[in-house]
This record gives C-alpha cells, sequence and structure tokens, in this order.
C-alpha cells in the first residue's frame, strides 16, 4: 500500500492502539496474534520466517476452507492492487485498495507472482514478492524508505490440504519499527488494525473460493465476459444488463480501430475524461491497462484489455468503486466504410443496482452521442452533434 493509505493506517492504528494498551490484556492480544491456528500453525516455521531477524511481533492466523487447494489457490495468486490490474485484497477496500472493490470472481488475464514482482503502485513502499511456491505458499516483505522511522514487515500465505476437498489457509506476518521507542508503542497500536484487517482478507478468500470454483473462469481472456450469466433464471436482472449501439462510418476498419482504441484520444469524443495514465508499457495488447479519470463524479476507473484482434475486434473492462463495466467492440467493413457495434455490460455496485434503468438508458444515450461525434471527426465533418 501507498504513502497516502499507510497514513491512514497510522491515524486509525494510534487512536484504536491507545484503547487497546489500556484494556488489552496479554489474553486479548495472544487471541488477537493466533486466530484461529492451533499450536502446531503458529510454532511451525513458514517461508519468509527469516526475513525479518528481530520482529517485535510475530502473527499466525488461520482458517478452514470448504474448497480443495486448486480452488483457492488462484484467489491468491491474483491478489494485488487494483491500480495496477489486479484483484485486490479482499478486506477493507477503502483503506487498502483505493476504494475499488476487491475482485469477487477470478481473473485468468492477471499473471501469477513472479519473484521480484511489485504489487501496489508505489515501488519505495509496497509488498513485493519474495518467494512463491504455486499452489503452497506466497511471502511478500514490505521495507519503508530510510527516515527517521522505520517499518520492515513480512507477510506469508501458506495453503495445504486440510482432508478432502478442504484447504488450510495460514498466514504470519512479522514486522520490525525502528527506533524502537517509538516502534514498540506503534506495534501495539497497529496489532488492532493487522488483526481487523487480515481477519478481513481470511474471511474474503474462504468466502470467494467457496462461492465460484477456480475453474468457472478459467478459461483463455478472449471472448471473456464480465457478467458469469444473463439469464433471468439464474442471474439478478437488476445487478447486470447489455446494451448495443451501432453506427456507420465511411473509414476503413484499420482507421476506425486505431481511432477507437485510442484511449490518449479517447477524450476528443469523450467528454467526461479528464485524464487518463498508462499502467504498462508497450503497444496495445490484451493485458494493456490504464488509469482513467472521469469528471462528473465519476471518480477514477481502472480499464484494462482483455482482447485486441485488430482491426476486427477488442473488448476492455473498466473497474471502478461504484460501477464494472465491460465494452466489446466489433468492427465489419460494409460500404466501402466500416459498422462499428459497441456492447457495453453493466454491472453495478450496492445502492447504484436500483437504479440500473436509468444507467441503462444514460449509457445507451451516451454512446449514442460518442459514436456520432467519432463519426463526425473520422469523416472529416466540422459540425459536432449536439
Amino acid at each position: 500500500m501507498g504513502r497516502p493509505i499507510w497514513r491512514r493506517l497510522t491515524e486509525v492504528a494510534l487512536t484504536v492502539g491507545l484503547a487497546t494498551a489500556v484494556i488489552g490484556s496479554a489474553r486479548a492480544r495472544r487471541w488477537m496474534a493466533r486466530w484461529g491456528s492451533t499450536e502446531l500453525e503458529t510454532t511451525r516455521p513458514l517461508p519468509g520466517d527469516g526475513l525479518v531477524a528481530e520482529p517485535l511481533a510475530d502473527v499466525t492466523r488461520s482458517i478452514t476452507i470448504d474448497a480443495p487447494v486448486g480452488a483457492v489457490w488462484p484467489w491468491i495468486a491474483q491478489m494485488g492492487s487494483a491500480d495496477l490490474g489486479r484483484a485486490g485484497w479482499y478486506s477493507y477496500d477503502r483503506l487498502d485498495n483505493a476504494g475499488v472493490p476487491s475482485a469477487d470472481r477470478l481473473r485468468p488475464q492477471i499473471p501469477a507472482p513472479q519473484e521480484g514482482d511489485v504489487l501496489v503502485p508505489n515501488p519505495a513502499f509496497a509488498w513485493t514478492v519474495r518467494d512463491v511456491d504455486p499452489g503452497a505458499h506466497l511471502v511478500l516483505e514490505l521495507t519503508s524508505p530510510s527516515g527517521w522511522f522505520t517499518i520492515h514487515t513480512t507477510w506469508t500465505i501458506a495453503v495445504g490440504p486440510a482432508g478432502e476437498n478442504r484447504t488450510r489457509l495460514v498466514e504470519r506476518s512479522r514486522w520490525d519499527m525502528r527506533p524502537r521507542a517509538v516502534g514498540v508503542p506503534f506495534s501495539l497500536a497497529f496489532e488492532v488494525v493487522d488483526f481487523v484487517m487480515m481477519r478481513k482478507h481470511l474471511i474474503g478468500v474462504r468466502s470467494r473460493a467457496t462461492a465460484q470454483p477456480a475453474a468457472a473462469d478459467a478459461g483463455p481472456p478472449r471472448n471473456r465476459t464480465l457478467i458469469a450469466s444473463t439469464d433471468p433464471a439464474t442471474f439478478d436482472t437488476l445487478s447486470a444488463s447489455t446494451i448495443e449501439n451501432s453506427i456507420e462510418i465511411q473509414r476503413p476498419p484499420e482507421t476506425v480501430f486505431a481511432y477507437l482504441t485510442n484511449l490518449d484520444r479517447e477524450h476528443g469524443w469523450n467528454k467526461q475524461i479528464r485524464q487518463v495514465e498508462a499502467l504498462t508499457d508497450g503497444p496495445l495488447r490484451a493485458g494493456s491497462r490504464y488509469r482513467v479519470r472521469f469528471g462528473r463524479g465519476v471518480g477514477v476507473s481502472i480499464i484494462e484489455y482483455q482482447d485486441v484482434d485488430a482491426p476486427l475486434s477488442w473488448t476492455t473492462t473498466s473497474t471502478s468503486r461504484r460501477l464494472d463495466v465491460q465494452f466489446a467492440g466489433t468492427i465489419t467493413s460494409v460500404h466501402g466504410g466500416s459498422r462499428v457495434t459497441m456492447q457495453t455490460t453493466l454491472l453495478p455496485h450496492g445502492p447504484l443496482r436500483l437504479a440500473s434503468p436509468l444507467l441503462n438508458r444514460t449509457m445507451h444515450e451516451s454512446w449514442n452521442r460518442h459514436l456520432s461525434l467519432v463519426k463526425s471527426i473520422l469523416e472529416g465533418a466540422t459540425a459536432q452533434p449536439a
């Protein structure tokens, strides 16, 4: 997590930690440090234990999941900040994921963690992969920049079978804070925040792994859908819906494709866009990610290209705190020009679901305006639609 989030956690830690220092007994601290764990789990060595030589705190928390290891590990492997196109941390998203909801489905396009990978946007103060054994464990390390107060912590996530079709998820955090005169009271305070966040995370992994088998969304990125089903018999029609807009443009497919898939130029026809920041390097491809800031209270979205087949089709997903959207564009040659068809699937979160009919109508009208403006720009018209 980056500095702004850490400052917020610090404020919370200092507030609740003071109360804990007064009323919290050694028994309460021991309960938080060993939540859900057996005596063996708290004492047995785990990968990454040696990275923090003299920890102020060494906590181990565990949970049993009614799913095989193969259904649990993919949820661990896709963790990381939404700002980097990863799935989040399955905890309190406002604190550790910039307010973007953690994924509630597997996303095969997210690359598996590799040693040295940085999982949050700020590489100077970030969870970094130090060791990974797919299907067994993941070790993350965080070291704060040098200064008057430093933090060094590790987070080991281990999975193993616990009987037929059951998994034991064991997680250990070890941290040191210097100088000790400040580190000791801060550590006592942080124990509470760490417990609250990690307990939520463990329960979040369990709920996801038991709600959706690992193979449910494990196909290749091409033609993936953001919504698992739109069959009214099996899906809440208040939660998701798809709208379609199309238009003919008298320009070749190559020209139309290049214009519509260039997010740096989208502000020319989408007036809500305020800023576009590329999160990946290189040419446009499946896996290309962008952070897009919108106006009118829309906020920030992470947009990722799921499939790129130039100049015929492309698919993107847009993830934000209030709304997830999948855009699927296709271009066909017609009458010496191109027919553009955009399919937009909306998945609103929370109370916004109740406004789905209005949201659908607004999005449909917006895309009619967008495509008319694109047509006007590419065909060289001087007048723009109202």
